[in-house]
């Protein structure tokens, strides 16, 4: 079933109507290439049956697990020997980030209020998303993250994150696991924004240990110009509060267009020092963070129509979003420029959708 709905959402079904109205039309051919005896093909509600008893947590998983695999064999071709090589080597970027499920609605579900919320440890370079937590009523961010970061998950990896997952245990809790961070300081520690802020504004302050970095770029009627400045000189005044600090740094983000013109100015800080990550390299992690919400985020809402999906058990939006993530996936494994180019093609060939699964 699981198999059916995948496919039916690399054809294009956004609802779990659509979905099994799709298998029903493919009914005959589904049968045949996934090798079931089923006499019909399920309807509507029981996909949403079957969805609401499945842990989308583990599920997830599953599907993580598998996409590894693949990536791994992908790229090791005939020589397996060269997978435990790759599994080191893999991508070491992972942005977190959280989401609104908005179709899940207000009201509760089994006595409790609807988990609308789940977070994303999301792997940049491979597109895979290697947890989904949703967030509990008396639960945020914070506490739903602490449990993942173990050496499994850490060891040899980079993590970006938000403001809303920077605080002051994090980077220790990485650190110790083998990893590092770079954090986003904005008004939720507003001491430490504040002590960034005055650093880097003041006029008479010694910048010869300072680096600086810039980027314009121009298309689509607008210019883009990022300066990001980095030092050292805060590494030790934060490291009692923050732990192991390598560098500061502050980003300004200026758009102009025709019309408007706007700035704007962010403050972090990362466990690498510079000998570890050059400012180039810095300035690309802080951008590339953004692909959690640009390519997995962004693509589930406007593409898969995840937010208009409209279904009222948060179970069910749950594991739905873990297929959207899973189909996203597929499509960046296969290197696909044009989701919505290959979703139309899926429609009308769906064995060769199958051919991914299988």
């Amino acid at each position: 079933m699981l198999i059916v709905l995948i496919l039916a959402k690399l054809a294009g079904m956004k609802s779990l109507l659509g979905a099994s109205d799709w298998a029903r039309d493919q009914g005959e051919r589904l049968r045949e290439q996934l090798n079931v005896k089923w006499k019909r093909m399920p309807c509507a509600n029981t996909y949403k049956y079957a969805l609401a008893r499945l842990e989308s947590q583990q599920i997830n998983e599953r599907f993580r697990d598998w996409l590894l695999r693949q990536e791994a064999e992908s790229r090791c071709g005939d020589e397996p020997s060269r997978l435990a090589m790759l599994a080191e080597q893999r991508a070491v970027h992972v942005a977190i980030d959280g989401k609104v499920l908005r179709g899940t609605g207000q009201q509760s579900y089994g006595g409790e209020k609807p988990q609308r919320h789940v977070l994303h440890v999301y792997e940049v370079q491979t597109g895979i998303v290697l947890h989904q937590c949703p967030i509990a009523d008396k639960q945020n961010e914070v506490s739903a993250l602490k449990p993942l970061l173990t050496e499994v998950l850490c060891k040899g990896r980079i993590f970006t994150v938000d403001a809303a997952q920077s605080y002051h245990a994090f980077g220790r809790m990485v650190k110790r696991a083998g990893g590092e961070v770079i954090l986003i300081i904005k008004d939720n520690t507003p001491v430490t924004r504040e002590d960034l802020e005055l650093f880097f504004e003041d006029p008479h302050a010694d910048r010869s240990t300072w680096h600086s970095y810039e980027q314009v770029e121009k298309g689509h009627g607008r210019l883009e110009r990022r300066h990001l400045l980095t030092s050292p000189d805060l590494n030790e005044f934060l490291d009692r509060e923050w732990g192991e600090v390598g560098q500061v740094f502050r980003l300004q983000r200026e758009r102009k267009t025709a019309e408007k013109r706007s700035v704007e100015v962010v403050y972090g800080l990362t466990t690498l020092s510079r000998e570890q990550c050059s400012i180039q390299r810095l300035f690309r992690l802080i951008r590339d963070h953004w692909a959690v919400e640009n390519r997995l985020h962004g693509r589930r809402d406007v593409t898969l129509g995840e937010d208009r999906c409209g279904v009222r058990v948060p179970p069910v939006a749950q594991m739905l979003a873990v297929l959207n993530s899973l189909v996203l996936s597929l499509m960046d494994m296969h290197q696909v420029s044009n989701v919505a180019r290959q979703i139309r093609r899926f429609a009308s060939h769906p064995e060769e959708a199958l051919a991914w699964l299988l």
